[in-house]
């Protein structure tokens, strides 16, 4: 994958974190600056480290056997992923119920930020799988992910703070979009 293709990704991946620190944000009586940082390195790191378990499980002797018939598949099952998660973010954008924006006087704990890492899990895992599969640089992706995810963290928080939640719908709809293009783009160079 192109450089670009990555950033792609990495956006559209990040922008379901954003749209759930926009409620975050929006239910903050006070933004302190300290928890926004740690709150977007625990993220972030969470984030690369489960996309580094899919990526590294891919190089599993198993996976070594039919390498040509796994790639193959694994292509196919990349382009799935990527129109998958996307036509997931974009049912949640048309489907997500109006909140009740409070804000909370005692703010949030960084293992609510854990939290959200360890939802958003399967999304990192399914795609660190799906990039190993057409081979892209592990490195490159993996700073490319966290610097992403990190400020989307930062980003929908003040977004959310500023504006309220119901622009998380937006991010859903963008970051949608943009995977289910990264999978059509998947099918069009890899598997046409």
């Amino acid at each position: 994958m192109h450089f670009w293709e990555i950033l792609m990704v990495s956006i559209g991946i990040s922008l379901n974190i954003l749209a759930v620190t926009i409620c975050w944000g929006a239910m903050l009586q006070t933004i302190r600056k300290s928890w926004v940082i740690g709150a977007s390195v625990i993220v972030g790191l969470w984030q690369v480290m489960v996309f580094l378990i899919g990526h590294y499980l891919v190089l599993l002797p198993v996976f070594r056997i039919a390498q040509e018939q796994i790639t193959r598949f694994g292509r196919v099952f990349t382009c799935m992923i990527f129109i998958g998660i996307g036509a997931y973010m974009l049912f949640k954008a048309y489907n997500a119920e109006q909140l009740v924006e409070r804000r909370k006087e005692e703010g949030y704990r960084l293992s609510d930020a854990l939290i959200l890492a360890l939802l958003a899990s399967l999304d990192a895992f399914l795609v660190g799988l799906g990039m190993a599969f057409l081979g892209t640089e592990v490195l490159e992706s993996s700073i490319c992910f966290a610097v992403v995810t990190a400020l989307a963290v930062i980003a929908g928080i003040y977004m959310g703070y500023w504006i309220g939640c119901e622009k998380r719908r937006i991010a859903y709809q963008i970051g949608g979009v943009l995977l289910m293009i990264s999978g059509v783009e998947i099918l069009v160079n890899y598997l046409v």
